[in-house]
């Protein structure tokens, strides 16, 4: 089982599917114009208060010893750099992050049906990690499809480009990128997955709307995470409610709801961009 463990994802070029982090500013047309600007004007207005609980939030996982355990790491698919720890060897990771008894709480096929994958998208992995989720999504795009894995860690790009080899996956595409810049480009994506990731994002309003403009209308993010009440994941106190990341996500210009209950320790949280 492969999975995310830094802020980074999967970004393809003919189908698109992101999962969490989205590039450029690509409406057109005077209502839409309008529309993106107030979104903009919003996100501006409220980006110091949403900014100040994310950085007492990252203050608090500083101060967590938790946090930096690898207890915190069960099942958290990607580096948590923002909050001073990196994982740099993949191959230690990849032995619980991989393991195949994920699946009966992971469900990634249900997380690609509530994501509504189909084939020829472009899908980013955001925080890929050592891949967890690499080969489900691209199954499901499938060969006219793509998969981009995202990760702020060189060694987990490096970890997902082997694996991707070693198992035939021919639209799958590692790519590091910076922890405050998914490095998408304008309506290039589809979909975006981020898992057990959004947490450790720094300024996720200005960062969710860099998503937003990197997915094509009618696009979607999917943003998995632990659940208050799940036994393992990151200290409860530094959790999110999934309330509060679909507030984000509004405050970034999604249309955002909180999926039905699909799995039994995390909450899906699904934005869409509107069709133009």
């Amino acid at each position: 089982m492969r999975w995310l463990m830094k802020v980074f994802g999967n970004a393809w070029s003919t189908g698109l599917v992101v999962v969490l982090l989205a590039g450029s500013i690509g409406c057109s047309g005077a209502g839409e114009q309008t529309r993106e600007t107030d979104a903009s004007d919003k996100v501006e207005e409220q980006t110091q208060f949403v900014e100040a609980n994310e950085e007492a939030h990252a203050s608090g996982e500083h101060q967590a010893e938790k946090h930096q355990s690898e207890k915190h790491g069960e099942g958290h698919g990607h580096g948590a750099e923002p909050h001073g720890h990196r994982f740099e060897n993949p191959e230690k990771w990849a032995e619980n992050w991989n393991d195949p008894a994920r699946d009966e709480w992971q469900k990634p096929g249900e997380v690609a049906q509530v994501m509504e994958l189909g084939e020829g998208m472009t899908v980013v992995d955001l925080g890929a990690g050592t891949g967890y989720f690499v080969e489900p999504l691209a199954s499901e795009v499938g060969p006219d499809g793509k998969v981009v894995a995202l990760d702020i860690e060189q060694s987990m790009v490096d970890f997902i480009s082997e694996l991707a080899g070693e198992r035939g996956l021919e639209n799958v595409e590692a790519r590091k990128v910076a922890v405050d810049d998914p490095g998408l480009e304008s309506e290039s994506v589809d979909r975006i997955l981020t898992v057990n990731t959004w947490h450790h994002i720094p300024k996720r309003a200005a960062y969710g709307r860099k998503l937003y403009e990197a997915l094509t209308p009618g696009g979607k993010l999917a943003v998995v995470d632990y659940t208050k009440e799940a036994t393992q994941g990151p200290p409860k106190e530094m959790r999110l409610a999934p309330e509060q990341v679909a507030e984000e996500l509004r405050l970034a210009g999604f249309e955002a709801k909180i999926a039905d209950e699909t799995l039994p320790k995390q909450y899906i949280v699904i934005g869409t961009k509107p069709k133009k």
